[in-house]
Parts: C-alpha cells; sequence; structure tokens
C-alpha cells in the first residue's frame, strides 16, 4: 500500500483514493481537446483535498494546486487573481477584462493543469461562466473539486456541463478496505471502526491515531480490542455531524 505524508499526516492509497487519483490523471491528459473540464465532488471527509494535494505534488509536469475561498468570499475578480497569481501573471490591473485576457493569452502558449479546490464556492454570481469563458478562449485544463453542490449548480448551466469530459463521484470506502488500517485488530473492532465513522476517512484517520496512541501506551492491546472498547473511544475523541 502506497503512502504519502501531507501536514505530518501518513496518507494510505486504499480504493477510493485510487481511484479519485485516476480521474484526475485523465485530466492530465486533455491537453488540446475540445472538452477540458473533469469535475469530482464528494462528501466532506471524503479525501478530495488530500488527494488533490497528492496528484499536484507529484505528478510531472506538476498540476497547480489552487485552494479557492468560501463562498461568501469569492467574486469575479477574486477568482481571477486566485488563477493569475500561480501563473506568474499581474492581477493588480483596473479591468477584470484584463485579468482574463491575460490568462487566455497566456495559456495558449504554456498551457496547464489547474486542479481547483472548493470549486463548490464556484456556484455562484456568473464564476462558471468565467472558467467557461477561459477555457473556451485559451488552453488550460481545469479538474474542479467540491463538495455535491458543485454537481447541482453545472445542472443549471448547460454551457459549461457540455464540456466537462469526465465526473466523478468519490466514495466511501468499503470495510475491507479499511481492514489493511487497522493490522492486528479483530474483524468485529473493525467493523465497528467503521459503524463509528461511517467510512469517512478523516474520522477514520482520526480513530486510528487514537487507537495506535492508546496500543503504545499499553493500555490496549490490538488483538484484544473490543467493539465496546471502539465506541468508547470513539464517544470521547469523535465529532459528528448532526
Amino acid at each position: 500500500m502506497q503512502e504519502w505524508r501531507i501536514d505530518n499526516q501518513t496518507i494510505y492509497e486504499i480504493g477510493p483514493l485510487e481511484e479519485y487519483l485516476a480521474a484526475l490523471g485523465f485530466a492530465a491528459g486533455l491537453e488540446g481537446e475540445e472538452q477540458r473540464f473533469v469535475v469530482a465532488v464528494g462528501d466532506a471527509g471524503t479525501g478530495k483535498t488530500v488527494g488533490a494535494r497528492i496528484f499536484c505534488r507529484d505528478r510531472k509536469p506538476r498540476p497547480l494546486y489552487v485552494r479557492l475561498t468560501c463562498q461568501a468570499l469569492l467574486n469575479p475578480r477574486s477568482l481571477l487573481h486566485s488563477l493569475a497569481e500561480p501563473l506568474g501573471l499581474p492581477w493588480d490591473v483596473p479591468s477584470r477584462y484584463d485579468i482574463a485576457a491575460r490568462i487566455a493569452q497566456d495559456s495558449l502558449s504554456r498551457p496547464r493543469l489547474l486542479v481547483l479546490d472548493e470549486a463548490q464556492a464556484l456556484a455562484k454570481g456568473g464564476l462558471l461562466d468565467i472558467l467557461r469563458w477561459l477555457h473556451d478562449e485559451g488552453g488550460h485544463t481545469f479538474a474542479l473539486v467540491g463538495l455535491p453542490g458543485l454537481e447541482y449548480a453545472m445542472a443549471e448551466h448547460r454551457q459549461f456541463g457540455s464540456r466537462v469530459a469526465l465526473r466523478h463521484q468519490l466514495r466511501l470506502p468499503t470495510p475491507a478496505e479499511i481492514a489493511p488500517l487497522f493490522d492486528g485488530f479483530p474483524e468485529d473492532a473493525v467493523g465497528r471502526i467503521y459503524d463509528e465513522t461511517g467510512g469517512h476517512m478523516r474520522q477514520v484517520m482520526a480513530l486510528r491515531r487514537r487507537l495506535l496512541e492508546l496500543v503504545k501506551q499499553r493500555k490496549c492491546f490490538p488483538e484484544e480490542v473490543t467493539s465496546r472498547q471502539i465506541s468508547t473511544v470513539a464517544k470521547h475523541f469523535l465529532v459528528r455531524a448532526a
């Protein structure tokens, strides 16, 4: 099982992440194609951000990772700023059109893959239309990564949707797919871990870290952990959505 280190955390390549990286890899091969959007959506905790960061760090040539600000703060100018700055283009000019035109013109000679994280923030104020214009006038490929709200917004923008080459739905892992992360734990304990976390990897890894701390402190032994103990630890260390 391949591993990566992101922000002092170990990330493991299980099935859903492997599929997600393959979808982003598909985007990397769209240069010059008529459709150059890839959209990946998933619920919170499914690994969208870590997967995008791993992909942008390891892929050659390196894609640009752009984490968009929240929807309440994002507007046409701040979107164009977010795109122009990592491309090394001037953005502090009076006209938004000038910024967009420079991005499009530059992309014809320097096409890049831009991975836009938190892309559900684009679901307002004509922001998807700005990306559609940049796509049509330029040469960049865009991978949009976000919550399911992004998919709903696209349904209302048919012109945008017709330019999407691939849609990918991030899925939760199965109990069997998380089992290797809990080597030595009884099968019923792994099943309870899955039940307590719902398979959301952020919570799976949080519970794993706490359980391994208890093992390290010799407060429990993996092969003797019970479902009831798992539930007790989860009650104290997991925050569940309402």
